[in-house]
């Protein structure tokens, strides 16, 4: 799982915010689902590009000790059209790409998941403070690594993303947020929409935005998101560090902690220790629904590095580790096709805003 560099918010609630801190820290909703709606875009900067790829050092599978060498790549944009209007449209786009480098027969070529969704607003009542915004997308997972495998040509691999957003700021320290959120490539349960409810709450700090290049006098900010399925924590508690942490439940977790060596933070080091799953189809698999399940953790430390505004650049080491292949329909009755070793990678990243 990649992590974008920090960008540093000074309040960030407003009425379709309350579980932004989690949407930040969570690149698995990869810019076209709820996060497309609800993740504000910087004052002037109307198109946001993010890029990562991370090398893996050669390791072995369970399988026979087969030699294997993975790469990833995830990049993510967006753009918004028109942030003057009610509706303020905008799209986004995201694609992940693992490519596995293998004598064994059971690991696949390549995978990849690339998805495209519009975002826009549907209703507003200035007077009550209530808002919705609706996001509609599809996209493509499935295996590039056979014969039987040509890209875009496995049907079952085509899949749709819905999410339904409804929120109200309470008051200037406090959000709620209720989502309806349907993506037919999650993990677990692609056939359910799951509904979702969360509080967010600025325990401390300034709850008056800042605007860009007036970052004013720190001040201290915890934010605290209590919901379900998702729960966060932003914590500023001194000035250059920033600590995130954020849970979606049932098992996918995220920490960082990020801290400036230099003022404006433009040269900082970071820390993180994260899960990603991914969920790709293939026509080489025994049932049209099944999917190839690969799922990863990784602890790393890295580099960052500012070196014009709004451009950001990173470079990072860590360790890989609890990697597997499994088949079936999600994570709740999978099959395991292969364990892949314990493995140390280096990462780099880029992100970009016009």
């Amino acid at each position: 799982m990649s992590h974008r560099p920090p960008i540093r918010h000074r309040a960030i609630l407003h009425p379709l915010s309350a579980i932004l801190v989690f949407l930040l820290s969570l690149p698995a909703l990869a810019q076209t689902s709820v996060d497309l709606m609800l993740k504000p875009f910087s004052e002037k900067t109307p198109i946001e590009v993010n890029a990562t790829g991370a090398i893996l050092a050669s390791g072995h599978t369970d399988n026979a000790g087969a030699d294997y060498q993975l790469s990833l790549l995830d990049l993510t944009a967006r753009y918004r059209f028109a942030p003057d209007q009610r509706i303020d449209p905008r799209v986004g786009v995201a694609a992940t790409y693992l490519n596995f480098d293998s004598k064994d027969p059971a690991i696949p070529g390549g995978l990849l998941d690339a998805s495209v969704a519009v975002g826009f607003g549907v209703y507003e009542d200035k007077s009550s403070g209530w808002q919705a915004g609706l996001t509609i997308g599809m996209g493509y997972a499935g295996s590039t690594g056979s014969d039987r495998d040509n890209l875009f040509s496995d049907g079952n691999a085509w899949y749709g993303k819905a999410s339904l957003l409804v929120g109200k700021h309470l008051n200037k320290t406090d959000s709620l947020l209720f989502i309806v959120d349907y993506d037919g490539n999650r993990t677990y349960k692609p056939d359910i929409p799951f509904p979702g409810i969360a509080y967010q709450k600025l325990i401390f700090g300034n709850p008056d935005p800042q605007r860009e290049g007036e970052p004013g006098p720190f001040q201290p900010q915890l934010l605290l998101t209590l919901g379900v399925p998702y729960a966060a924590l932003h914590w500023e508690p001194v000035e250059h560090l920033t600590i995130d942490v954020s849970y979606l439940i049932p098992d996918t977790f995220s920490a960082r902690v990020d801290y400036d060596l230099v003022p404006r933070g433009k040269l900082g080091v970071f820390g993180s220790l994260d899960s990603r799953r991914n969920g790709f189809h293939s026509n080489e698999l025994r049932h049209g629904d099944d999917r190839i399940l690969f799922y990863q953790q990784r602890a790393e430390a890295g580099l960052r590095w500012t070196p014009a505004p709004k451009i950001n650049l990173l470079v990072a080491g860590g360790y890989a580790f609890g990697q597997e292949l499994t088949t079936g329909f999600d994570t709740s009755n999978d099959r395991k096709l292969a364990d892949l070793g314990d493995r140390p990678y280096v990462r780099v990243g880029l992100e970009v805003g016009f």
